[in-house]
């Protein structure tokens, strides 16, 4: 649960860690909406 924490962008993300980064969040949105519709 503490990776939702870390949801807001945060000035540590920058460059090519934010393409995974990016990634990243979207995956974990991606679970929450399947968690929730279930």
């Amino acid at each position: 649960m503490q990776m939702i924490n870390s949801f807001p962008p945060s000035p540590h993300t920058k460059g090519c860690k934010n393409s995974s980064y990016t990634s990243f969040v979207l995956f974990q949105k991606s679970l929450l909406l399947i968690w929730i519709s279930k």
